[in-house]
């Protein structure tokens, strides 16, 4: 029985002192404020259990997934419910002796205390409280509508021209909840999230969120703006962009920039239209090189005429309601998941929609006339969205966790108490901390919030607890052991969540010439259990684990392990190095970059990428350095496993292989590796030649699914002939949808003066079909025509 201690501490605060502050703030008689607080820390005052059947356990009654439990996991009918108290505690206490009607759950005032999630994990929460409000770091900045703006352009300015889009800085801005709106107008660059703190976005209106091209190289566009993301917020009628006379937000991006669970109250504007320099003509050959972004204000504003649209290679969006258009202009490709929008248009080759209300439909023969391809999916299979941060009128923060849900369509910005986990139970980690205090947090049953910064791990960390959450604020970078990943979730570790994370492989001293001499490395950066046989049910929603907003690289932010530099007579030579030697001694590698070995697991927005440059922008990667075979690897024990918004690049294998039944991936993006070696040049430095696919399902999977599939080759070095982009075996479980290839440049640069452009002289790679089903070549060779993609379906 749960009982009354006053000089109890409940987050370091005294029971007493807590009850009496809702007594003055919140109107509650003294009885009422005293079950409030036992209801918030019901460990600290010994609350009882009682088994409820009925009660719903993350969407499931409790004596159905202990049913589950007692049929797969070989328990006793008693250990089983035993179980899944253990698992949702906060779900089965009593506050006082039961009543006489069985099942009867009642506290001192007669109803049912409010499901808080103070700990949904495998066992009692262990351990003391950590303090609520937590103590962020620097790294965090908490703004209220009263707060000076200051600090959100210095974190700009310092963010925002990175020629090489590396740095070990890390931000997150979070804006607390207001009826009145944050008079601010942010512009978000490299490394930098933008977070609302209220329950709703409408709860946090900032005047402007932009992302636009800012880096030292403009005639690149918005192809490099990675790395940044906003969410839970509404953008509030203040046009930061307008062109032909349409206003609304821009948020020119590349891959691994999210815009999430947002309001957008005018359009949207997905890439950055800009204009020539003075007395130069669109049609001027210099324009593409010599265009500059205009003079900056404070805010782009557009209406001249024969605008032209700069490079864009997207995006994401889910959760996004945009009271106007959609102008995906001249995006290559996007994906949106359970968005709402007026209309949608634009785009260059391939958008995906998934629960879209109002989507565009747009299949390839209607394409090759009227433009880029849409493939529209009326209804999301399971997802959840991510988990998020808000902080109460009291000063106390909350983890949110949204439930999982199936055949959603549009937005869904609804919260409920039973998905709020008070931060007393959530440990708030940094840089700082090493990697055995946060796996000692996670043993305890908390979840973990990372503030941003790098984390360079001892050793890995291990989830072992069901429903536990890691939440990455700011692109919160763990840098791998030099042998293991970063992450590894246990195989019965089921509803877990792992957001917002940067994954980095280990860089060490170069160990000998050879780019085959590598001892140790990791087997890959995430591992999502061991390959052993837990039969999740994918019926149950709370089985499914989800990734939101994960981004593993391999290289590119330390010293390369060798470096060369494309032909460009402009440069000094000394900015040229010695391309026989190596300039610096270190290296980073891994095998597979996210591995998964358990069923049921959703993927939402994940872009593994092997480095295509290093720190200085000048030096490229060459001759299969930065070496990692898979981006993506799906084990043959992992049945169920889904993917909304997957792009994998570089890789030097297959970059992804699945050999687990019943996958579906709803949009795919790679892009084949520059670097790419042929036989002659492999043996030359002791490696081994290039002969992987885009996307490969292994010959033993007899159903797989995919939307929206597109693979790219820009070979820069070799002549690479690659037989076909997706390989897969035959059969009529094998379905493919909008599967495309594109060619899209190769062969060495020279530089141009007439034209300021470094051209190249051949025109490298060919992608011999689009699919290649057991023995049958399905679309044609990207020697076919260059200029466009080529879809395919079967």
């Amino acid at each position: 029985m749960a009982v009354w201690k006053p000089d109890v501490l409940c987050d370091g605060v005294l029971a007493s002192a807590r009850m009496q502050w809702l007594v003055e703030n919140r109107g509650l008689n003294a009885e009422a404020a005293q079950a409030h607080v036992m209801s918030e820390f019901p460990a600290s005052f010994g609350a009882g259990r009682r088994w409820n059947p009925d009660e719903s356990c993350a969407g499931v009654r409790a004596e159905d997934r202990a049913r589950w439990l007692a049929q797969n996991h070989g328990m006793s009918e008693v250990d089983a419910q035993k179980k899944v108290m253990q698992e949702f505690p906060q779900l089965f206490i009593l506050t006082q002796e039961p009543a006489q009607e069985a099942g009867a759950l009642q506290t001192a005032s007669g109803t049912r205390p409010p499901r808080l999630g103070y700990a949904c994990g495998q066992g009692e929460l262990q351990g003391s409280p950590e303090v609520n409000p937590p103590s962020w770091p620097s790294s965090v900045k908490v703004l209220s509508t009263a707060s000076c703006y200051d600090v959100v352009d210095q974190i700009y300015q310092e963010m925002a021209p990175l020629d090489s889009q590396f740095s070990s800085s890390r931000y997150a801005l979070l804006f607390e909840a207001s009826p009145k709106m944050h008079d601010v107008d942010v512009r978000v660059g490299f490394y930098t999230s933008v977070y609302g703190l209220g329950r709703k976005p409408s709860d946090t209106k900032i005047r402007s969120v932009t992302s636009t091209n800012e880096t030292p190289h403009p005639e690149l566009g918005s192809l490099q703006n990675f790395w940044r993301s906003a969410e839970n917020f509404q953008s509030n009628c203040h046009p930061t962009y307008t062109c032909g006379g349409r206003g609304g937000m821009l948020w020119a991006v590349s891959q691994a920039a999210p815009l999430r669970r947002a309001v957008v109250d005018d359009n949207l504007c997905l890439s950055y239209f800009r204009l020539p320099p003075e007395g130069v003509k669109a049609s001027d050959p210099r324009y593409p090189k010599q265009g500059a972004c205009l003079e900056y204000d404070g805010w782009v504003k557009l209406g001249y005429r024969d605008p032209v649209a700069d490079f864009a290679s997207g995006g994401f969006m889910a959760n996004v309601e945009v009271r106007g258009t959609v102008s995906f202009g001249s995006q290559q490709q996007f994906f949106a998941r359970n968005c709402s929008a007026k209309s949608w248009d634009g785009g260059a080759w391939s958008c995906v929609f998934v629960g879209c209300s109002g989507a565009p439909h747009r299949e390839q023969a209607e394409a090759a006339s009227k433009g880029p391809v849409y493939t529209s999916i009326a209804t999301s299979q399971v997802i959840a969205e991510k988990p998020f941060i808000i902080r109460e009128t009291d000063g106390r923060y909350k983890l949110v966790v949204p439930s999982a849900m199936t055949g959603r369509s549009g937005t869904n910005f609804e919260v409920v108490e039973e998905e709020m986990r008070d931060f007393s139970a959530v440990y708030v980690a940094q840089p700082s901390n090493g990697a055995a205090e946060i796996n000692k947090k996670l043993a305890e049953g908390k979840d973990v919030v990372f503030a941003p910064g790098i984390y360079k791990l001892d050793e890995t960390i291990h989830v072992q607890r069901s429903c536990q959450v890691l939440l990455a604020l700011g692109f919160a970078t763990l840098v791998a052991p030099t042998d293991s990943p970063c992450i590894v979730v246990k195989d019965d570790a089921v509803g877990v969540r792992i957001s917002g994370m940067m994954l980095e492989a280990p860089y060490r001293p170069l160990e000998a010439t050879s780019t085959e001499s590598i001892s140790t490395v990791p087997k890959a950066l995430l591992q999502w259990g061991c390959g052993r046989d837990v039969r999740s049910d994918p019926m149950v929603p709370a089985s499914w684990g989800f990734l939101h907003d994960c981004f593993a690289r391999v290289g590119g932010q330390e010293a390369p392990f060798t470096v060369r530099d494309e032909l460009d007579p402009t440069r000094k030579p000394t900015m040229r190095p010695d391309s026989s030697r190596a300039l610096f001694q270190s290296e980073a590698r891994c095998s597979t970059m996210v591995q998964i070995q358990s069923p049921c697991v959703v993927g939402d927005n994940l872009w593994l990428w092997r480095a295509d440059h290093w720190l200085s922008d000048r030096y490229l990667v060459y001759n299969h350095e930065n070496r990692c075979e898979t981006g993506l690897h799906v084990g043959p024990d992992a049945r169920y496993v889904t993917m909304y918004g997957l792009f994998v690049e570089h890789t030097l294998g297959d970059m992804t292989y699945w050999e687990g039944e019943d996958g579906t991936t709803f949009f795919y993006q790679s892009e084949l590796p520059y670097d790419a070696m042929d036989a002659d040049a492999a043996r030359k430095v002791s490696t081994t030649p290039f002969s992987g696919s885009g996307y490969r399902v292994a010959d033993s999977v007899q159903r797989h699914t995919a939307h929206g599939v597109g693979v790219y080759c820009y070979f820069r070095d070799y002549d690479i002939i690659v037989p076909a982009g997706i390989r897969t075996p035959d059969g009529e479980g094998i379905k493919f949808r909008n599967a495309f290839t594109k060619w899209l440049n190769g062969g060495p640069k020279v530089f141009a003066p007439e034209s300021c452009l470094l051209v190249c002289e051949k025109k490298y790679g060919c992608i011999q079909c689009v699919l290649q089903k057991g023995s049958r070549r399905l679309g044609p060779s990207t020697d076919s025509n260059k200029d466009k993609p080529h879809f395919v379906s079967a």
